[in-house]
């Protein structure tokens, strides 16, 4: 019995347009986006691309967020940066997924907020902003 629950536990996905947070909270990262698998490897792929292309970068930033937002097809990726001057800001990207692969569509850098969870964080704001989104990664 015991196998059976550990051995579906490690062979469950979710499908990311269908599922629930919850469903997907569960099984993170073992998801799919509209049936491919290759969600995570797409993932770490805008990780780079927002170091190429913006000024988010591995230097002055780390990964801390992404979420889903159906309505609109997209994901959201949000870093928590350490600014030169010595303060604190939150870095936003926005990506969607083109012909398999990711593309970014806008990348910001929220100075108003304190890093993504600070009580003037980002967090808060894109939730606002974005009714439906859905919470994938939390860190």
């Amino acid at each position: 019995m015991y196998a059976q629950i550990f051995t579906e536990a490690f062979n469950s996905t979710a499908e990311i347009t269908t599922s629930t947070e919850k469903e997907i909270s569960k099984v993170w990262p073992e998801v799919t986006y509209k049936g491919d698998e290759w969600f995570d490897s797409q993932y770490m792929a805008v990780l780079k691309l927002a170091d190429k292309r913006t000024k988010i970068t591995y230097d002055n930033a780390q990964e801390s967020y992404t979420g889903y937002i159906p309505s609109k097809d997209i994901f959201l990726t949000g870093y928590d940066m350490w600014i030169p001057d010595g303060g604190n800001a939150a870095g936003l990207v926005y990506w969607e997924v083109v012909n398999n692969k990711p593309k970014i569509i806008s990348a910001d850098i929220d100075y108003g907020s304190q890093m993504m969870y600070g009580n003037n964080g980002a967090y808060k704001k894109i939730h606002k902003k974005h009714s439906d989104l859905i919470d994938l990664r939390l860190d």
